[in-house]
């Protein structure tokens, strides 16, 4: 199997999709505070995508893939110097447009701290726990954003959907859709205003964001030819091809007959 070339703009979008940094503290008995700090980055895929996976794993130069049950395959990150050095660089050089920012600023400021063990003296410590404990508490952003064809390319490869179905009366239903935290709803609504096209929504109940495409005459005048042009990389690649072939086919599919 060829290897799979990824660019920079591709990895920050498909990593804003389905990457995670990870802090925690744990109880760990052999230390003096009988805690401690860890901290991961990670990307998550079904097995049949870990080519994505060795790809990313080949061009930070780090890191450890590996398939867990359920075909989950997972490329991961522990080593601090590694972080430090190899894969933040890159968010500074391609940075993320959504709440994912915010994450890598303090996952980079708690990594330092610990490059400089002030984790190791108990007031060091309780400074690092409580970043840990703040780290996902993100303030709503609320600027757009502007994007790079091939960030929207790896972010559809992580959350991108294709969906097709057929009504009660034959016609066949098509839409695009991705949804995200409500926290990213300005990424969404960026993500409209670049392909010109869609609608918004928000779910406060479930503090979930959609941006979702449903008339055919868009799908086919401006999602089709974006991803004809810039090419997906996963098994959202196969998905596409299928969702075209079905957009520019019949708008009416004669229904089984029932005997």
């Amino acid at each position: 199997m060829m290897a799979t070339q990824l660019t920079p703009h591709w990895i920050t979008g498909f990593i804003e999709a389905e990457g995670c940094f990870f802090v925690s503290v744990d109880a760990h008995p052999s230390t003096k505070s009988k805690r401690r700090i860890r901290v991961e980055f990670s990307v998550t895929q079904h097995q049949r995508d870990i080519h994505l996976l060795y790809a990313l794993k080949t061009y930070f130069g780090c890191g450890t893939v590996s398939v867990k049950q359920n075909n989950v395959a997972r490329w991961r990150v522990f080593g601090i110097c590694q972080l430090l050095d190899k894969v933040l660089p890159h968010f500074d050089r391609y940075p993320f447009k959504g709440k994912r920012l915010v994450e890598c600023e303090r996952f980079r400021e708690i990594c330092i701290l610990m490059t400089r063990q002030v984790h190791l003296t108990h007031d060091g410590f309780e400074k690092v726990a409580g970043l840990v404990a703040q780290f996902r508490k993100v303030a709503l952003p609320k600027t757009s954003v502007s994007l790079h064809p091939q960030w929207i390319v790896g972010f559809f490869d992580g959350e991108g959907c294709f969906s097709a179905s057929i009504t009660q009366k034959g016609f066949l239903k098509c839409s695009v859709s991705v949804k995200q935290h409500a926290l990213d709803i300005a990424l969404l609504n960026s993500l409209k205003v670049y392909l010109k096209c869609g609608s918004v929504c928000l779910d406060k109940n479930t503090n979930v964001a959609v941006w979702i495409v449903t008339g055919m005459e868009q799908l086919r005048t401006a999602i089709l030819p974006f991803f004809e042009s810039h090419s997906l990389k996963g098994k959202r690649k196969v998905e596409f091809v299928r969702f075209r072939r079905l957009c520019l086919g019949t708008k009416r599919i004669k229904p089984p007959q029932v005997v």
